[in-house]
């Protein structure tokens, strides 16, 4: 069992990249809910993608100390140096196992709980931000420490956007 929970740390706290396919459910503090689908693609050395599919289409770049949103229905994308270490890697990498297959983080002004599965990585997270919205984001179809290339994590920007930088 001891040799199994080192596994299951090892994968949640080393990854080299991790890849998959996502559903967030975020909550406000009235109660409302949207749900959003993508695909999440993250990568050591701070590159991560979150590329929202539904229900609007939305990409967020985590580049080294940048973070890019790119939003295709509005034509535009907003540039702004990352506050903390936000990119998923690190935040597990910082986790500290509180029980088996649970573990917490800090990072940004919340408390994320990272739930894995021996053999299927991990499963789902949940945090409650700043502005007290509660999110839970449910990963299927993981990849674990598989090559990702480094285009994957290259915005392509169509010229008619704005770019807007804070």
């Amino acid at each position: 069992m001891l040799i199994c929970s080192q596994l299951l740390q090892a994968d949640v706290k080393n990854l080299e990249s991790f890849e998959a396919n996502f559903t967030q459910v975020i909550t406000n503090p009235n109660g409302k809910k949207i749900v959003y689908h993508g695909m999440f693609y993250a990568k050591k050395n701070n590159l991560a993608l979150w590329n929202y599919e539904k229900p609007i289409k939305k990409i967020i770049y985590y580049i080294h100390n940048e973070v890019m949103i790119v939003e295709p229905e509005l034509e535009q994308v907003v540039v702004t140096k990352m506050q903390d270490n936000q990119n998923l890697l690190s935040i597990l990498n910082d986790s500290q196992e509180i029980e088996k297959n649970h573990f917490i983080a800090d990072c940004c002004g919340a408390q994320y709980h990272i739930y894995s599965k021996e053999n299927l990585g991990i499963l789902k997270i949940e945090y409650q931000d700043r502005l007290g919205n509660f999110s839970v984001i449910n990963f299927t179809k993981q990849k674990i420490n598989h090559q990702i290339e480094d285009k994957t994590f290259q915005p392509n920007i169509p010229e008619e956007f704005d770019i807007i930088r804070k």
